[in-house]
């Protein structure tokens, strides 16, 4: 007799679901299977989630809602014959309680009081100095042995801050710190904070670390809380309130010698740099040390030493030195010059270039205090910096694979990491793309005929690239500003080859990309020439598609100017995140305007064009706004609108195919496979027969987007999204070949597209893992009274209307947004 697998598997889950957890458990023990807190008077906030992180002992992991460990456990434990007292025990259930079992948590009454005073520290820290907390237990289970604790928080009214007073000792440290109150991390008539206090210490203590004062902690201030008679002092809503006042003074440090070296003011004065730093070159044999001045940087007047690694030459046995280092390069990005005052965001600046430079593995830098040059009557000191760097591997060989659902990506590159040895990296990459566009085809028109067949089930695309990258702007050296985050040029040469539409296309351009803080980054390419090259099978496999969308894969030379800008808003302790990208590009003008010159424009033709190739002029902009706000460790909400639009100046008013907007696919409208829905309300049937439905990739001029995702965990790395996407494409002119399908402002909002869905992700930090599953609820390029999923036509229509249940399954790495 055959035995299913499954009716195995759903036996062995019944057997264990029907040993209870509790079963074995002794008189007086409990499982506690729930923490909850409630805060009766205070609602509509935020700021009391974290609580339940706070509470002991934590519960039994949980898989969908089951405790499938703690019944392993129990079903795992060895029985005892009642009779004889022999204890039976077994391989298979050792290795069940012990490597897949887990002991239910026990209800704690010691815990439950340590959970309580955690609350209570909490609550105070927020400032509700009045609030009472009460632990309810409620025993549930068919044998009561189950256990809940309810934690009801009564936080009554908070207090607020009435006054900021300063009692600073020390003359030098009062002054900076006054100057600056206006930047004070908690102000008058905000909600008493403590969390506010300790990053206003760590603040102030930067600030004067900031201005010389190497030897400065913020073990010198403290915050001192007065809520005596606060019942007395009211603010105009009725809060109780407090004074604060920040003290300052030397009380606290034990040594005398630390008091006095407190308030000396240090600056930088010599620099050792080991290049290629290893615990094993402490021997003089092994290294040379090279003095350098960098004579062409203005108001550099730093001596520095390079420590750099010897060889030993072969036959002669002479030492040769090995320079693996231009020393202007780490000159330049060194912020520790000779003169400056001592701060922590000059070791902060030198850091992050050192590490921007991509060629060290560890970056140590510690300060030596030259006791000869202190001057104890006007309390300054000198101090040595030392750079210990530890490199990286010159050469990197990697590879990397994408999938999705519409197509499967390999690539593999290598790179040198110092080629000119001024940290320039050359990096050459390979690569291959699968598109599975036919299957997704036949999602969409499943039972939809089609009297030519033009693409193979599968095709895809190879190519690469070579890029070659310095650590600065390659033109304009000298204007760049030493306290910006970053520079950087790119040089970049490309091919690829689409047999799909049988098109080859290369490209070379030039990007420079700079950094002014840790929030904005600037990206512009001030030329990128690109040229498309089709064949006779690019317009064979086109041609059902309409007359307009042919003129897309034109033999083709794109000579652009592009620009992005990237703002990212994440204050500091915050849930919330902001981020806002903007693309720009401008196409042809250049072209055009030479000819223009040398008056070879002929205004009778439709397309312009150079050297053969048909040069098209657009002007395009892309809006991206991305939000995200955590709302504890284990949910979070996130949503992107994107605008795009394209304007062509050519005569014939089409955008290139590679520079066109669509819509769907994994990281888009979920609901649609890519390039599969739009443009607006166009219905791609066969002009001559509405009988036949032509498939073609659908692009369009302007894009407009809005998806929403609530993200949660369901255990460990095993998480779920909830989402809803909005969306389509347009054209920006009216065609007669494509009814519906231009932006006209009194018709768009109808023809918005929606799709809502649910996905699973396996999270592994480094890379997720992700399935959704999007299903169309209304789709305008159906008649009217068919477009929404919930009639009853839906999946039975061969008009290209339909909204088929497979449509929307979307497999992915990494998120979608």
């Amino acid at each position: 007799m055959k035995i299913s697998p499954s009716l195995v598997i759903l036996s062995v889950s019944l057997l264990l679901f029907s040993c209870s957890s509790t079963k074995i458990l002794r008189e007086n023990e409990y499982m506690l299977t729930k923490n909850s807190v409630v805060v009766e008077d205070v609602k509509g906030t935020t700021q009391f989630d974290d609580i339940i992180y706070l509470i002991r002992p934590e519960l039994n992991k949980k898989f969908l809602g089951m405790n499938i460990a703690t019944a392993c456990y129990a079903y795992g434990q060895p029985k005892k014959d009642t009779l004889t007292g022999i204890v039976k025990d077994s391989k298979f259930k050792k290795w069940l309680r012990e490597s897949r079992g887990e002991a239910p948590v026990l209800l704690d009454s010691a815990l439950i009081t340590y959970s309580l005073e955690q609350i209570s520290i909490f609550m105070r820290k927020r400032g509700y100095f009045n609030s009472s907390t009460a632990a309810n237990v409620v025993f549930k289970g068919k044998d009561g042995k189950k256990a809940n604790v309810n934690y009801v928080i009564t936080a009554h009214k908070p207090y607020f801050i009435r006054e900021v007073k300063y009692n600073i000792a020390e003359a030098d440290f009062r002054k900076i710190i006054l100057l600056d109150s206006a930047n004070r991390l908690f102000k008058i008539g905000g909600q008493y904070d403590e969390n506010d206090f300790s990053e206003e210490r760590k603040r102030l203590a930067n600030m004067i670390r900031n201005e010389g004062y190497y030897n400065f902690t913020n073990l010198y201030l403290t915050i001192e809380v007065d809520t005596f008679a606060s019942s007395q002092h009211l603010n105009r809503q009725g809060f109780p309130t407090v004074s604060i006042t920040i003290i300052g003074n030397t009380n606290l440090y034990k040594s005398e010698d630390a008091k006095k070296n407190l308030l000396y003011k240090y600056t930088y004065d010599k620099v050792y740099v080991y290049t290629n730093y290893n615990t094993e070159m402490e021997h003089a044999a092994t290294f040379d040390t090279t003095q350098f001045r960098s004579f062409r940087t203005k108001n550099d007047s730093t001596t520095y030493y390079f420590i750099t690694p010897i060889n030993t030459r072969q036959f002669t046995k002479q030492y040769q030195l090995v320079k693996d280092f231009k020393y202007k390069t780490l000159t330049d990005v060194i912020a520790t010059k000779k003169g400056i005052l001592f701060s922590t965001e000059s070791y902060e600046r030198s850091y992050r270039k050192l590490n921007d430079l991509q060629n060290f593995n560890i970056i140590n830098i510690d300060y030596i205090e030259n006791p000869l040059k202190r001057d104890s009557i006007n309390k300054t000191g000198k101090l040595d910096v030392r750079y210990r760097l530890v490199r990286r591997k010159l050469h990197d060989f990697g590879g990397d694979l994408t999938a999705r659902s519409d197509r499967t990506d390999l690539s593999f590159n290598y790179s040198n990491r110092n080629i000119f040895k001024g940290a320039e990296r050359l990096t050459i990459n390979v690569y291959g793309g699968v598109v599975y566009q036919d299957a997704l085809k036949k999602k969409n028109e499943d039972d939809v005929t089609s009297t030519t067949k033009t693409t193979p089930d599968v095709y895809g695309d190879i190519g690469g690239s070579v890029t070659l990258e310095f650590p600065r702007l390659f033109i304009f050296r000298r204007s760049q500003d030493i306290n910006a985050l970053r520079y950087s040029t790119y040089f970049t040469a490309g091919a690829n080859y689409s047999w799909q539409y049988s098109r080859l296309m290369m490209n070379i351009a030039m990007t420079y990309n700079w950094s002014p803080n840790v929030f904005v980054n600037h990206s512009l390419t001030p030329i990128s020439i690109s040229t498309i090259d089709t064949s006779f099978k690019t317009f064979r496999f086109t041609q059902n598609y309409p007359d307009s969308y042919r003129k897309r894969f034109l033999k083709e030379m794109i000579v652009s100017f592009r620009y992005s800008f990237n703002y990212l808003l994440s204050p500091q302790n915050s849930k919330n995140s902001f981020r806002v990208t903007l693309d720009l590009e401008s196409s042809g003008l250049v072209v055009y305007g030479l000819n223009r010159l040398t008056n070879e424009v002929n205004h009778n033709k439709l397309v312009w064009s150079v050297l053969g190739y048909n040069y098209s002029s657009f002007e395009k902009g892309e809006l991206t706004l991305r939000y995200s706000r955590n709302m504890n460790k284990k949910r979070s909400f996130v949503a992107r609108f994107n605008f795009g639009i394209a304007y062509a100046l050519d005569l014939d008013k089409e955008i290139p195919f590679d520079k066109s907007f669509y819509v769907g696919g994994a990281n888009s409208m979920r609901g649609w496979g890519v390039r599969t829905l739009g443009p607006g309300s166009y219905n791609p049937l066969n002009q001559n027969d509405n009988d036949i439905y032509y498939y073609f990739e659908r692009v369009g001029d302007m894009k407009m987007e809005l998806n929403l995702e609530y993200r949660g965990t369901i255990y460990k790395f095993f998480k779920y999204g909830i989402f809803a996407d909005l969306g389509n494409i347009w054209n920006t002119h009216k065609n007669d070949n494509l009814p519906g399908a231009n932006f006209q402002i009194n018709q768009f909002y109808k023809q918005i597209a929606i799709d809502v869905g649910i996905g699973l992700r396996l999270d592994f930090n480094f890379f997720i893992v992700r399935l959704d599953y999007g299903l169309p609820i209304y789709n305008p390029s159906v008649p009217k009274a068919k477009g929404y999923w919930i009639n009853k036509n839906w999946g039975n229509s061969n008009h290209g209307d339909k909204l088929h249940w497979t449509n929307g399954i979307q497999f992915a790495i990494g998120h979608a947004f």
